[in-house]
């Protein structure tokens, strides 16, 4: 049995089975190294989605984090405090903010009213004590002061309000072929029409008191007795802007030409549009503001606040590295805003441990923040130091290396501060162009200062009808507010200044 010999039937029928197992083993070898490779692509894949999901979920805690501190309320803003004398050399601001000084118990009181300013005096004399009727001793004199306005509407006497009955000639030129009117008064349009102080009213309630039609309707109507309609004062509105474009005119030129420029933008609704953007720019040297209100946030309406020609273009602009300022750069650099960049990483520190990822990247974050915050102090340091230009550029070279330290990637650093460490880079020519520039702020504040009026205004209007009434309300806001910055401490002196461009 064991020298048993195979047939050559079952020699060739095992042979087939060897040959198919040979061809099954190279076969199952061939498609185990696709599943392999495949194995590895999707182990890639799914290594890179993790990533990628614990990337945006990161993003999506601090965005959450930061809807909460919107809503819910936030901390008090504090900048950097300053540096200290000793940190002149750059190596970190040690100082401490500044005690706040108590307040004198006479500035909480009214100043007392100048003796050309007294209108009227009474005399309130005493003669017994108000419960018996008993004489009094000891009487001494006192002088009190009233500050009141005048209501004509609760004056039976006075009225609120003034007609005046004009007698106009008029007379035909053969040689012109016009109607000449007397004193120049054009009788074309109502035979009724507002004088010159509702102008200047409406004027002043839609653009400084941030009043919108309806409201100005009730003013007139309750205080001056006058009835007035929304179209009356938006059609007034619109002639006021046109006659002021020359004024706003000189006051964008003054800007344009001035060494500095401050340049911020922000939504504003304009309904024939579906949106709107407005954009705001303001003076170093003074209070000067120019508003636009526009379709859109494109490059093209910078243009339209500065123009391209040389002039125009010169000076610095201090804005918040939107790329649609870079076009302003070619006559040199720009100033970006450094609380922008502080802003960042100071809600960053702010977040908790489980927002940001871990406690690593919490002490980070805090550890970024305090770097920042060390630089902007010292550079804020700087600037209020008298101007040498010498020792500026030092300052400048030891600060810009601690920047670039800063801005070195590290692996701890959450997606929003990575983004905040290349905009510094990408805008690494705009750093610290305030520090060899005499005049030029660190920051952006008056340019948001300047726009939080129209953002106010947005709150209570929610915008503007078409193109034609947001180039109105551009003209308005500018005029009225440059006028209001420049009458700022001379009280009582806004409304007679713009009286001068309104009656014109």
């Amino acid at each position: 049995m064991a020298n048993r010999k195979l047939t050559s039937d079952v020699v060739a029928s095992r042979m087939v089975e060897l040959r198919n197992l040979r061809k099954l083993h190279a076969h199952d070898r061939k498609q185990i190294a696709v599943l392999k490779s495949e194995n590895r692509q999707l182990k890639a894949q799914m290594d890179d989605m993790a990533d990628r999901f614990e990337a945006l979920f990161q993003k999506q805690q601090i965005r959450i984090a930061e809807l909460e501190k919107m809503v819910f309320g936030a901390r008090p803003t504090v900048l950097p405090p300053q540096a200290s004398g000793s940190d002149q050399d750059g190596a970190g601001a040690s100082g401490t903010t500044p005690p706040k000084q108590p307040r004198e118990p006479a500035s909480f009181r009214r100043s007392i009213p100048r003796p050309e300013e007294v209108t009227a005096a009474t005399d309130h004399a005493v003669c017994g004590c108000a419960s018996c009727g008993s004489p009094l001793t000891r009487i001494r004199d006192h002088v009190r002061y009233v500050e009141d306005i005048v209501l004509s509407v609760l004056d039976p006497t006075a009225s609120a309000k003034t007609v005046t009955k004009q007698h106009v000639q008029s007379g035909w030129c053969t040689l012109c072929q016009a109607t000449t009117y007397g004193d120049g008064i054009d009788l074309r349009g109502s035979q009724v029409v507002l004088g010159d102080n509702v102008r200047l009213l409406t004027t002043y309630f839609l653009t400084i008191l941030d009043m919108t039609y309806s409201q100005m309707v009730t003013i007139f109507r309750d205080l001056y007795t006058l009835a007035v309609s929304e179209g009356e004062l938006a059609a007034m509105a619109a002639k006021q802007g046109k006659a002021l474009l020359k004024e706003h005119e000189t006051i964008a030129r003054g800007i344009r030409e001035g060494p500095g420029k401050h340049l911020d933008e922000t939504s504003y609704k304009i309904f024939s549009q579906g949106m709107g953007w407005a954009w705001v720019a303001g003076s170093t040297a003074n209070e000067d503001v120019v508003y636009h209100l526009a379709e859109s946030r494109g490059k093209d309406h910078v243009k339209a606040l500065f123009g391209t020609n040389a002039t125009s273009m010169r000076g610095v602009h201090i804005h918040d590295c939107y790329a649609a300022y870079k076009q302003l750069d070619a006559s040199g650099p720009g100033q970006t805003c450094w609380s922008h960049y502080y802003r960042v990483v100071r809600d960053l520190a702010a977040l908790d441990t489980e927002t940001l990822g871990g406690a690593a990247a919490q002490e980070h974050c805090l550890a970024a923040k305090a770097e920042l915050g060390t630089i902007y102090a010292d550079l804020r340091h700087y600037l209020a130091e008298p101007f040498d230009r010498e020792q500026r550029k030092q300052q400048q070279v030891t600060l810009q290396a601690r920047i670039d330290w800063f801005c070195v990637s590290h692996q701890d650093d959450p997606e929003k501060l990575r983004k905040l460490k290349a905009r510094m880079q990408a805008w690494r020519h705009t750093l610290l162009t305030c520090l060899t520039t005499p005049g030029i702020p660190a920051d952006n504040n008056k340019a948001e200062r300047h726009l939080r009026k129209l953002v106010l205004k947005r709150k209570k209007s929610f915008g503007v009808r078409n193109l034609k009434t947001a180039k109105t309300l551009s003209v308005l806001m500018s005029v009225a507010h440059t006028y209001a910055n420049r009458t700022r401490q001379q009280p009582g002196r806004l409304l007679p200044a713009l009286a001068a461009l309104v009656r014109g």
